[in-house]
């Protein structure tokens, strides 16, 4: 049997170069499909300070002393890329807490920036909170600024009753001493928890006296507003008396007092306990329990007053036949 060859051997060099170059017209032939069919890979594009976006509901918002607010926040890009957002809020003053329950926002995630500012100490009025917020890739972020406004508790004044008797307000106590028409009061922080309280003088030890000396008082005693952080006391003069127990802000130490009056009937509190009310006569007069200032001009409606709210925590109204309004702050 003949072998067949396509080369002879003594042609085997040339055809070699023959193949070759065949092969490479192939190649050069199929390198522009080649060229379709391979897709592209482009490198992520970072974006830009201008492509980020952050919106808040509500656009701007109130809170009042020692309450919260959450205001709801979205992320994203104007460009449409799918970049997770991080949002950052810069650091406030100590009296007022700022922090995000997200602070990394993925494409149609929300999160929240909550609010806090603290009774007596934030600055009533409006602020502004800065964020910052960026994606992949930035060299910097972009700022964003949100407008709050910080006001005083809303809502109904209650009356301050007193009386010559020993009484406790949650971790606060007075006891009265004395007899015959003199009286002595002394203020205590009382620890339920190991067992103290203000009718056993003994477990009250002296470290826990909030007051420096007792005060003197009638027969008409003493009372504590709503949140236990003031006490009323009426002075052996006629002078009724706003003591300082725990209230954050204040302008004097604990135990010291805060606001005197004289010549009234009755006091009425805020529910903050921030805002007095005093009947005198036939006059009502606020003021600002924190600082002593009045807050308002003498309205006569004191014969038929029945009570008072405070409403946006701006807006001081007087229950009467006229009703008396004071725009505070």
């Amino acid at each position: 049997m003949r072998r067949i060859f396509l080369c002879e051997q003594r042609a085997l060099g040339a055809c070699l170069f023959f193949f070759l170059i065949c092969l490479s017209l192939l190649l050069l032939t199929c390198s522009p499909i080649l060229k379709r069919l391979t897709p592209k890979v482009t490198e992520p594009k970072s974006p830009s300070i201008e492509d980020v976006l952050v919106e808040f509901n509500p656009p701007s918002g109130v809170v009042a002393w020692g309450e919260t607010l959450a205001v709801q926040i979205e992320a994203g890009l104007k460009s449409g890329q799918r970049y997770p957002v991080y949002v950052k809020a810069s650091q406030g003053p100590p009296w007022f807490s700022v922090w995000l329950d997200s602070p990394i926002l993925a494409p149609d995630q929300s999160g929240k920036l909550i609010l806090s500012p603290a009774l007596g100490e934030a600055e009533l009025g409006h602020m502004e909170i800065h964020l910052e917020a960026g994606a992949f890739g930035m060299t910097e972020p972009r700022e964003f600024r949100y407008s709050v406004e910080v006001v005083r508790q809303s809502g109904q004044f209650m009356e301050v009753t007193t009386g010559p008797v020993t009484r406790e307000c949650r971790t606060v106590c007075g006891r009265i001493t004395g007899s015959a028409g003199e009286h002595r009061v002394d203020f205590y922080d009382v620890i339920p928890e190991q067992g103290q309280s203000c009718d056993k003088v003994e477990s009250l030890p002296v470290t826990q006296r909030i007051n420096r000396v007792p005060y003197a008082t009638t027969d008409e005693g003493f009372g504590f507003g709503r949140t236990c952080r003031v006490a009323l006391l009426v002075s052996p003069g006629g002078e009724y008396k706003l003591i300082n127990l725990r209230m954050p802000g204040a302008k004097v130490g604990r135990g010291e007092v805060l606001l005197t009056l004289r010549n009234i009937r009755k006091l009425w509190l805020s529910r903050d306990n921030t805002v007095a009310l005093a009947v005198s006569g036939s006059s009502l007069v606020p003021y600002d329990v924190l600082t002593g200032r009045v807050l308002g001009d003498a309205c006569r409606s004191a014969e038929s007053f029945t009570g008072a709210t405070l409403t946006d925590g701006k807006m001081l109204t007087a229950t009467a036949d006229r009703p008396c309004i004071w725009m505070i702050q």
